[in-house]
């Protein structure tokens, strides 16, 4: 127990939250912007800009996140204006589109796993071929 609890509070793993802790406060604050009633009309640019932010943030998770389940909350919390803006122009979704929410998150663990396992290939020493001169 003890041992979780220094490796939740080292400054490794909180300097590696800071990302997922920024998706999360710019997520909060498109949210609220999204709400204001300066967005009660629906424009199609904005939401590819929305789904671009949160599709970047999905990258940058990947890099950034500590661990999956890091990414994956993040990734949903970067997909909730995307999806609640859309909400404004084609109305309500099925359970308020948190499906769809969960499903922007998978988006964060596939860039996760993926860079992750590049991140690992790179760091992996190749094997050289030596040729004994004979």
């Amino acid at each position: 127990m003890s041992q979780a609890i220094n490796n939740f509070l080292s400054l490794k793993i909180l300097g590696r939250m800071k990302t997922v802790i920024a998706s999360v406060v710019v997520a909060a604050v498109l949210q609220f912007e999204i709400c204001q009633p300066t967005f009660s009309e629906y424009s199609g640019k904005v939401d590819l800009v929305l789904t671009i932010i949160g599709m970047f943030g999905c990258i940058l998770l990947g890099f950034n996140a500590p661990n999956k389940k890091m990414a994956y909350w993040g990734s949903v919390a970067l997909g909730v204006p995307s999806i609640s803006y859309s909400m404004v122009g084609y109305g309500l979704l099925e359970m308020g589109g948190f499906l769809h929410a969960l499903g922007f998150g998978l988006l964060g663990v596939i860039f996760y796993g993926t860079i992750q396992s590049l991140k690992a290939r790179k760091q992996k020493p190749t094997p050289t071929i030596c040729n004994s001169g004979s």
